[in-house]
């Protein structure tokens, strides 16, 4: 991830965290968000647990997805949870450095073990991943000393740097459809692959130790073409190039994909005053005829004291957060944006999906919260400023050009 998709990205989590609502079940155990027909768990309040099982659902909602540092009251205590089969999602690191951690349940819905999920977890020793997996993450395992058997199921795309390394996995079979990274694993751990995969490819280039699967063994199928998406952001997989295979065909991160952009203009200052009075325009009209669900290009949620809207179907990309003031800082516009590039179009869709998570949301009104955001964007706007009027309402507009040095 280049470094101004990291800034858009951090600008966004920043935004978010203020807009969204979170709140207390009726428990007062958990800390969730409930976005539609979704609960998030955003933490558990049960301190210095051994045993923690998850609710399915609350007010009848299932339980989808569970946040990092869900579970970090009981870290040090913790032994086993039990995850609702509702759990499609879990956030990087959920469980990392739980070192008591023996028994955990991965939900048959689960797509994706995240980056340092169960890292330096010391008392796992075995962990059924189900045959929904797509992907295992870099980290996933790391450090996991007492884990010694795992299975790999046939329908896991990648699994990232070092996801089983310092782990005391010494036997693994990999299906051929399955990519992994030459330092997935420790080198002295066996490895069984298929001649000419590119499981075997990385192995080798490791020096590891791997037996060749004889052909007509299940699991000899033909190679994943989707692989490529199952990758993560931060993981630069290395798809070694087996005998016999296109090149075209791999995938490697260090690849300059932005050459075919170069040509594409910047934002200038007219466009950037027009799009201002263009949202301008649309609030004050309340959106009436546009689709804003996204069929068109356009997402827009809006709350009691706020709004957002993001917008790829224009002559460049961009999103905004419309929020009203308290006491010590002004009704604010705040507009990112950045040139028309297939770079920053995937990273605004992105965020573009997210709002539409939050359709149901009701956002809250914190002061401090309103200040800590005000003071960091200041460090990311552009020297154009103006005033607008929306709704009987006068905002301070601001604005981060996103390719911007």
């Amino acid at each position: 991830m280049n470094r101004k998709n990291y800034i858009l990205i951090s600008l966004l989590c920043l935004l978010s965290s203020f807009v969204f609502a979170k709140r207390l079940d009726d428990s007062g155990n958990y800390l969730v968000r409930y976005q539609g027909d979704e609960v998030v768990i955003l933490e558990c309040y049960i301190k210095d647990a051994e045993t923690i099982q998850v609710p399915e659902t609350f007010k009848n909602i299932p339980v989808t997805r569970i946040a990092s540092g869900a579970f970090k009251s009981s870290i040090n205590t913790l032994q086993t949870v039990v995850l609702p089969d509702t759990v499609k999602e879990l956030g990087a690191g959920i469980f990392s450095d739980c070192t008591k951690l023996k028994n955990v349940n991965i939900p048959a819905s689960l797509v994706r073990i995240p980056e340092s999920a169960f890292s330096n977890c010391s008392s796992l020793e075995s962990i059924k991943l189900p045959e929904s997996l797509m992907a295992i993450d870099s980290y996933a395992f790391f450090k996991c000393t007492n884990l010694k058997t795992v299975n790999i199921p046939y329908s896991v795309r990648v699994i990232g740097e070092n996801a089983f390394k310092a782990s005391a996995v010494d036997e693994v079979f990999i299906a051929r459809p399955t990519h992994i990274e030459f330092n997935s694993f420790e080198r002295e751990a066996l490895l069984y692959v298929f001649r000419d995969s590119q499981a075997a490819s990385a192995v080798i280039y490791a020096d590891g130790e791997y037996l060749y699967v004889n052909e007509g063994v299940a699991g000899d199928i033909a190679d994943y073409d989707d692989y490529q998406k199952w990758g993560g952001s931060r993981n630069g997989y290395y798809l070694g190039r087996a005998e016999n295979v296109d090149d075209d065909y791999y995938y490697d991160d260090n690849d300059d994909y932005e050459e075919e952009d170069e040509d594409v203009p910047e934002v200038s200052a007219e466009q950037l005053a027009t799009l201002v009075k263009t949202i301008a325009k649309r609030e004050n009209l309340g959106y009436k005829g546009i689709a804003t669900d996204g069929s068109e290009g356009v997402y827009y949620v809006k709350f009691e004291h706020s709004s957002s809207c993001a917008d790829t179907s224009g002559d460049f990309p961009y999103i905004y957060y419309l929020l009203e003031g308290t006491d010590s800082v002004p009704n604010l516009l705040y507009v990112v944006f950045g040139r028309n590039t297939s770079d920053n179009k995937f990273v605004y869709s992105m965020a573009a999906s997210s709002l539409l998570e939050t359709e149901d949301e009701k956002d809250i009104r914190d002061e401090d919260e309103l200040d800590d955001l005000y003071d960091a964007i200041q460090g990311y706007t552009i020297a154009y400023q103006t005033k607008v009027s929306i709704n009987g309402l006068e905002y301070d507009v601001y604005c981060t050009d996103i390719d911007e040095d």
